[in-house]
């Protein structure tokens, strides 16, 4: 298999080859790209993507994007965790999910790419699901250090995992997830949120448990967040908008409070409020 790296959508494919995709999503460009220079091919490419989150001001997943930008020609594979990357380099065991609808490219690929002695791959055709779930995993991963940090003991912590699972299974059925409670219940739900939670390296997890004493405007939760990018800060917001607009808030009481935590400054004392409503 050949890759080759490109820094925009609009060339990355070639009908020649594989790629990844790897561009942060909030960087992502919603629109068809005008640019002769841009590359259009005429014939299928295979792109898988290991880009992760909800674009901030569309509210597009990953599949939405692709298909303004390089239209329905090309086979688009999603790729999830858990993972962390520094493992996977360091040879540890790992599972992935990969996420498509064209079932013979999915499976060729999933042998094509993965076929070694530590990672083990599923596949499934509910790309709907594996986005959000891959997503939304980052915005309770800040609600599980927040609880950790407030030192809270394995029956809430356990309370709190399975209060976002319901959740995360809400949020695909939003977004017309083909198969909510097998995805979300899987390595790329539940496997994922318990990685990205209580990971010490996760970001989503050190911001939680800064926030269990600070508020988001203090100086040291501000410091942290021009340090690094977090990506469940933008997916909270854009999580609450589709959960808002589909009048299903209330549904959801903890992307509520952490809505509440990131962007109103709230205590931390009101994500224990929400588990127990």
């Amino acid at each position: 298999m050949q890759y080759q790296c490109r820094s925009h959508q609009h060339t990355c494919v070639d009908s020649r080859h594989t790629y990844q995709y790897v561009v942060k999503h909030h960087r992502c460009s919603t629109k068809h790209s005008t640019d002769t220079n841009a590359h259009d091919p005429q014939e299928n490419a295979t792109v898988i993507s290991v880009s992760k989150g909800i674009h901030v001001e569309t509210h597009m997943l990953m599949d939405e994007i692709f298909s303004n930008t390089l239209g329905s020609r090309h086979t688009y594979i999603y790729l999830s965790g858990p993972s962390f990357a520094s493992e996977i380099v360091d040879g540890h065991p790992t599972t992935f999910v990969l996420a498509s609808t064209d079932k013979q490219v999915l499976e060729r690929t999933a042998a094509s790419i993965f076929d070694d002695t530590y990672t083990r791959v599923t596949t499934t055709s509910d790309t709907r699901g594996v986005l959000i779930a891959g997503a939304c995993k980052n915005v309770y991963a800040i609600g599980a250090g927040v609880i950790q940090a407030l030192n809270y003991g394995y029956n809430t912590i356990t309370m709190f995992i399975l209060a976002a699972m319901k959740e995360m299974t809400a949020l695909c059925a939003l977004v017309q997830s083909t198969e909510p409670n097998h995805t979300i219940y899987y390595s790329c739900g539940l496997g994922d949120l318990i990685l990205t939670s209580f990971g010490q390296t996760s970001r989503n997890h050190q911001l939680g448990v800064l926030l269990a004493t600070n508020t988001t405007n203090s100086s040291t939760v501000q410091h942290f967040l021009r340090s690094t990018i977090v990506e469940g800060v933008p997916t909270t917001q854009a999580a609450y908008v589709i959960a808002k607009s589909h009048d299903k808030l209330h549904q959801l009481p903890l992307l509520d409070a952490i809505h509440r935590l990131l962007f109103q400054s709230a205590p931390a004392s009101i994500l224990i409020s929400a588990l127990l409503c």
